[in-house]
C-alpha cells in the first residue's frame, strides 16, 4: 500500500504538469522548474539511503523546491552576476494552469510529509 502510493505521488506530479501544458497556458520556465524539481526528487528518493524514509524525503524536498521555485521565478529571472537586469519579464497575469499544477504539489508535499513521519 505505502510502495504503490509513493509511485502514484511521484507520477501524479509530471502527469499533471504535462497535461497542464497540453490543456492549458504554461510557461516554459514553469515546465522547467516541474521537470528539474521533479529529477532532484527522484534523485533522493534512490540514491539516499534508508529506502523506507528516502522516497518520502525526497518528494517532499523535490515538492518543496518546487513551490519554492516556481513562486521565485513567476515573474523573471534574475542572475546574482547581473542583479540589476531582470530576464524573460512577465507581469502580467499568471496562467491558471500553473496555480492547479502548484495546488497537485502542494498535496503531494503534504502527503510526502505524512509518509516521512514514522509510525
Amino acid at each position: 500500500m505505502r510502495t504503490g502510493l509513493l509511485i502514484a505521488l511521484f507520477a501524479v506530479w509530471p502527469v499533471t504538469a504535462v497535461a497542464a501544458a497540453v490543456v492549458g497556458r504554461v510557461r516554459a520556465r514553469f515546465i522547467l522548474v516541474c521537470a528539474g524539481t521533479w529529477v532532484l526528487a527522484l534523485a533522493i528518493a534512490t540514491t539516499a539511503t534508508g529506502t523506507r524514509i528516502a522516497a518520502p524525503i525526497g518528494l517532499m524536498i523535490g515538492a518543496s523546491a518546487c513551490l519554492f521555485l516556481a513562486f521565485a521565478v513567476s515573474s523573471g529571472v534574475t542572475f546574482i552576476f547581473n542583479p540589476d537586469t531582470t530576464y524573460d519579464v512577465d507581469d502580467g497575469k499568471k496562467p491558471p494552469a500553473e496555480y492547479v499544477v502548484l495546488g497537485v504539489v502542494a498535496l503531494v508535499d503534504a502527503a510526502a510529509i505524512a509518509l516521512a513521519v514514522p509510525g
